[in-house]
Formats: structure tokens, C-alpha cells, sequence
């Protein structure tokens, strides 16, 4: 294996040096990458992704030092370093016009740019070749979730302010936290699941448009789709209510009734988003102005803004309805009452076949269970739990791990408990459950 990798970086040298001369539309340079691909191409078929990296002045593979190889290349490995990179990952699926357009991307870029190679790559549509930096292995626990979490909300307040400003949006940023997200969303999918069982952010617009993000890109990967098409979902989430931002607060927290002008004010930021996020359409795409306009619509197309379409929204659109719904009900705010997990169920099942499109509801909740991942309950022996995973066989009964009055290692199926164990009810982590939150 080790001289096939030596045979595919001498190869991608040899795309390098003709990049110095030809351009990528040159018969020279295709030819190249031809040759280039068919190496790694020999090597994918026998695993999932190969890295080749830069420690020191030397190319490495795994604990592999290719010091022949390297002695050769120091002009190749200089080029790398100057923009910042020293690593990188290709990973089985790649075609040949991905890998032209990495080493496109990669050769072309200004060494005195600030450009992030990997964010460009993502920009580019390139999901197969990574690239980054060496450094000790991080842990993906809570803190590195929590730094992600905070970094992509501090983008989202930037994109939102600049662009209620008609400044301009920094598209690259936004993409980038939304593909990692989707890159890292089976590691830290229940970390963010946690994050929404005891949330109490009062952060308004700006938390919640991220959770509905995040929860979109999430249902999305549950569903099937591929990662490019959850980050564009995602994208589209991170505006749905950017019309909200022209409603008045007094109005968008007020509990009691609204008034029929107080209604129409809240109904038309649909309209008023989808004109705003208009002029953007060339760095965002189109999905943002779709979803923005249709969240409210319903599956049955009885909501607003009413349309003469017949036909359902977008898939996108209702995907992020869903997830709008259920973080909004999730939400613990000053102004609004908590609402205990059985009852978000009941509620948005009460809407199957209307607001929400009946097949993907369900598997909403299958995906997601009712009781959320992190939730602290209290079961029908009295004992004090925590869930710890769905259970998509029996979405009313999850696994539980017991808390009180004496922790407990393993976790209980619910499903499979005898005598029958239920959760009787669930306890509010900022009330009568705060003494258990060690746990979580």
C-alpha cells in the first residue's frame, strides 16, 4: 500500500508542476489529473479514504514516512504549507471532476489569502477531499460541541445583522458550519439533542433559528439524504423567520391573543423574508427564499402566505416546518409556558396531514423519540432516569439510565421492562429536576 501512495502523490506532483505552466483546460492538465485519478483509484478499492499528510518537511501516510518521496517533493510540500495545509483526506466516491476541481481549487489560491482551504472546497461542492491541519486529537465531547455551537451562532448574528443592513453575507462562513455540522452530525447529534432538553436560552431569534437548523441538517441525514443537500437545507433553515426581525418584540412575545392586525403582521414576515433573501439568491441559492416563504404554508396548503399553487411544498419546506415547530415548543422562555414532552407529541400529531406532511411527522418522531434524548424523567415505580437513546420500535419507551435514588450503569429498555415500567412524567431541569443535571 505504501508504494501505491507513493505512486499517487508523485502523480498529484505531476498535476502540480503542470499547473505551472498549462491551464486546468489545457490537454496536458487533463491528461494529469487523468493519470492522478486512476492511482487513487487503485487504492480506494481496497479502503474507505486514504490521508497523506505533512509532518515536519516530510509526506506521511498513517506512521509511514515517505522520505524518498519527500526528498523529491519540497517544492510541493513548501506550496501546501504556505496555505496552511497538512493534510490531506480522499475519501472513497471521489470522481474525476471532483478531484479536478480540488486540485483547481488548491493550486490556484493566492498563499497571502485568508481563504480557508476547507471552507472553499465546501463552497465548491467538494464532499469527498478534506483538507486541514495536523494537531493532537480533540475530544468530541461536550466542550468541543459547545465551541462549535457558539461559532456558528456568532456567524448567524452576523449574517443576520449584515444583511438586514443590505451589506454583504459571508456565504463561505455560513456553508462551512453547516457542512460540519453535517459532517460531524452522528457524533454530536445527541450533545445537541441534550442542549434541547434542557436548554434556557433567551437568546430570541438567533438560538432558535440555529436549532432549527441543526435539527433540519439531523432529520435530513436521518431521512437519507446526501451531505451536500443537508448543508443547503440547513442554509435554507438559518432564514426562515428572517422576517420576523421587521415584527415588532412586543408583538412576537406577546402571550395573550393576537389581534387580527397583530396576526396580519406576524403572517406577512413570510413575504417580507422571501424579498429580502431575494438579492442574495447568488451566494445562497434559491432553497432560502423557498422555505422562507413556504414554512407557514402547510402540507395541506391551508396556511399563508395562501398561493394559487396547487401542490405541496417543497420537501425542504416541510422539513424545516417540522423542526421549526418542535424547537419552538421546546423553547423555555420568560414569556411562554413549558411544555412537557408528551404534549409537543400530541400536539404536532394533532396536525398529521395538515400542517405537517403524515409520513414525514412520523418519522420525525421515530428518529427523534418522544421523550428527547437528555430529558430527566420520573417513572411509574418513582424512580428518576435520564434517557439516553430512542427506541424507534416503541417511540413511547426509551432506554433509560436510572439516576435516583441510585445510579445505575446499565440502561433499561422500557419496552422490554417487566412488570411495566412508563414514564409517568418529565421533570424540568430548571425546576424540580436542577439537582440531577450532574448527570447529564
Amino acid at each position: 500500500m505504501k508504494n501505491q501512495i507513493e505512486k499517487f502523490v508523485r502523480s498529484i506532483f505531476a498535476v502540480f508542476q503542470i499547473t505551472q505552466m498549462y491551464t486546468p483546460e489545457h490537454k496536458r492538465f487533463i491528461e494529469a489529473v487523468d493519470g492522478a485519478y486512476m492511482e487513487l483509484q487503485k487504492i480506494l478499492q481496497t479502503r474507505e479514504d486514504v490521508t497523506v499528510g505533512i509532518v515536519g518537511e516530510e509526506f506521511t501516510t498513517g506512521d509511514v514516512i515517505l522520505f524518498d518521496l519527500s526528498k523529491k517533493t519540497k517544492s510541493f510540500i513548501v506550496f501546501l504549507k504556505d496555505r496552511g495545509i497538512e493534510k490531506i483526506t480522499f475519501v472513497r466516491g471521489v470522481d474525476k471532476d471532483e478531484l479536478a476541481s480540488a486540485i483547481t481549487a488548491i493550486f490556484t489560491v493566492d498563499p497571502h489569502s485568508e481563504a480557508d482551504m476547507q471552507k472553499v472546497l465546501v463552497t465548491e461542492g467538494i464532499t469527498h477531499i478534506k483538507t486541514g491541519t495536523i494537531s493532537a486529537p480533540r475530544d468530541e465531547g461536550k466542550k468541543v460541541f459547545a465551541q462549535e455551537y457558539h461559532n456558528a451562532l456568532e456567524s448567524v448574528r452576523s449574517a443576520l445583522g449584515n444583511m438586514l443592513e443590505g451589506k454583504e453575507v459571508n456565504a463561505l462562513d455560513l456553508k462551512y458550519s453547516l457542512a460540519h455540522f453535517a459532517e460531524n452530525i452522528q457524533v454530536w447529534h445527541k450533545e445537541f439533542r441534550r442542549l434541547l432538553a434542557v436548554k434556557q436560552h433567551d437568546l430570541g431569534t438567533f438560538s432558535h433559528i440555529l436549532n432549527v437548523a441543526i435539527l433540519s441538517v439531523y432529520f435530513s441525514a436521518c431521512l437519507g439524504f446526501r451531505k451536500n443537500d443537508m448543508t443547503e437545507i440547513g442554509i435554507a433553515a438559518l432564514f426562515h423567520d428572517i422576517g420576523k426581525q421587521y415584527i415588532s418584540r412586543y408583538i412576537i412575545k406577546k402571550t395573550r391573543r393576537l389581534t387580527d392586525e397583530e396576526f396580519k403582521q406576524i403572517q406577512s414576515h413570510t413575504v417580507l423574508g422571501a424579498n429580502l433573501l431575494l438579492p442574495y439568491e447568488p451566494v445562497l441559492g434559491f432553497l432560502p427564499v423557498v422555505v422562507c416563504f413556504e414554512h407557514h404554508l402547510g402540507y395541506d396548503r391551508q396556511g399563508y402566505p395562501r398561493t394559487p399553487y396547487n401542490r405541496h411544498p417543497h420537501i425542504a419546506s416541510q422539513i424545516v416546518t417540522i423542526c421549526d415547530v418542535y424547537d419552538a415548543l421546546m423553547q423555555r422562555r420568560s414569556y411562554k409556558r413549558d411544555y412537557p414532552p408528551r404534549f409537543i407529541y400530541d400536539l404536532m400529531m394533532r396536525d398529521k396531514g395538515r400542517q405537517f406532511h403524515p409520513l414525514l411527522i412520523e418519522k420525525f418522531f421515530q428518529f427523534m423519540g418522544i421523550w428527547a434524548v437528555g430529558t430527566i424523567v420520573e417513572l411509574n415505580d418513582k424512580r428518576v432516569g435520564i434517557v439516553r437513546r430512542e427506541n424507534q420500535g416503541d417511540i413511547r419507551s426509551p432506554w433509560v439510565q436510572i439516576i435516583s435514588p441510585a445510579p445505575e450503569k446499565e440502561l433499561l429498555n422500557l419496552e422490554k421492562e417487566t412488570p411495566r415500567l412508563y414514564i409517568q412524567k418529565a421533570l424540568n431541569p430548571m425546576k424540580e429536576g436542577k439537582r440531577y443535571l450532574s448527570f447529564l
